[in-house]
């Protein structure tokens, strides 16, 4: 008569093979358990993940959603049947998956990780930048989320950040054969397609705050456009009208404050914070962010008396935070 051991022993050869990316034997494996236990939710769940590391996602879902429906809370399933729906296209059935995987423990590092690499796959960049520094805050000295990071922010053409990542990771660990995968508990490697080696680590290790560094460049990137661009809709819309002019850069004013606030509130940490670990060690980028950060309140003084020389100025402060964001990338 069949016992939950021998259960578990199927389990655990299947695994092996697994790990050794003998696929179609860790599926045979996998067949023999289940003619005998065919409501095994970790029988089926492992199956989801060698279906899909053996490149069929249709029958990974197909896997997972036979677990999930034994056990709404299997961890490996609910993974799984994420991936295969994003590597499927289908963005808002692989959303929806993330998030139930994510809602099950929000403390927990891999889960956060796990969210991050399927909002990848389904092309949702910000959302996934943001899971990964999450899961990076939880667990700052795991290697995988800094993989994460690395490989998520190269997509994003963030190649500073991305290269940054990597040199973390590589400090912090790898297998021993060279390459990147999730914590063995899951029993779910990366999927090829996101698999990577990060470089060989600097003789200087990068320190995590680099990463909130990183963010507030982020913000400077974007927000750099502003002081520029604000001080010529004014001038181009007013049309020499003084009364014109002042309400426009009002508007433009607020509107870039509303902006800037909305930016820093999605930082990992307050601002202020962040500011204090830069602690000079980023004059050039604490040069840039004040500029942007100056900008709307010189435009709304503009607003206020009107004078040309407040417009000049706030077109010089983005050029000199784009020059200071660029200073600092050298």
């Amino acid at each position: 008569m069949n016992t939950p051991e021998e259960a578990e022993s199927y389990i655990a050869r299947a695994e092996l093979l697994y790990e050794l990316t003998r696929f179609d034997e860790a599926r045979e494996e996998l067949a023999g358990g289940l003619l005998h236990y065919p409501t095994n939710a970790a029988l089926l769940s492992l199956l989801a993940a060698t279906e899909l590391r053996a490149g069929q996602p249709k029958d990974a879902l197909t896997a997972a959603d036979a677990a999930l429906a034994h056990d709404p809370s299997d961890h490996r399933a609910l993974s799984c049947r994420g991936y295969a729906l994003a590597l499927l296209g289908r963005v808002d059935d692989a959303v929806e998956a993330a998030e139930k995987l994510l809602d099950a423990d929000r403390l927990a590092w891999w889960r956060h990780m796990h969210y991050a690499m399927i909002r990848q796959i389904a092309r949702n960049g910000q959302e996934a930048l943001d899971a990964a520094w999450q899961a990076i805050r939880l667990a700052p000295d795991r290697p995988e989320p800094h993989v994460v990071l690395s490989s998520i922010a190269g997509q994003l053409g963030l190649a500073d950040l991305s290269e940054r990542a990597s040199r973390a990771a590589s400090r912090l660990g790898k297998d021993r054969g060279g390459d990147w995968d999730t914590d063995d508990f899951l029993h779910l490697q990366f999927d090829p397609e996101l698999k990577l080696r990060p470089s060989t680590p600097p003789p200087d290790a990068e320190k995590p705050d680099t990463y909130l560094f990183e963010r507030v460049a982020g913000v400077v990137r974007y927000g750099a456009a502003f002081p520029i661009a604000a001080p010529l809709l004014v001038a181009l819309l007013s049309a020499g009208a003084t009364g014109t002019a002042r309400v426009l850069a009002a508007i433009l004013a607020v509107a870039g404050g509303i902006g800037l606030f909305v930016a820093v509130s999605r930082l990992p940490e307050p601002i202020t914070v962040i500011l204090r670990k830069m602690d000079g060690s980023e004059r050039w980028l604490e040069i840039a962010f004040a500029c942007v950060a100056a900008s709307p309140v010189v435009l709304g003084c503009y607003a206020a008396v009107a004078s040309p020389f407040l417009l000049a100025l706030t077109v010089l402060l983005g050029f000199v935070a784009l020059y200071a964001f660029v200073m600092r990338g050298r």
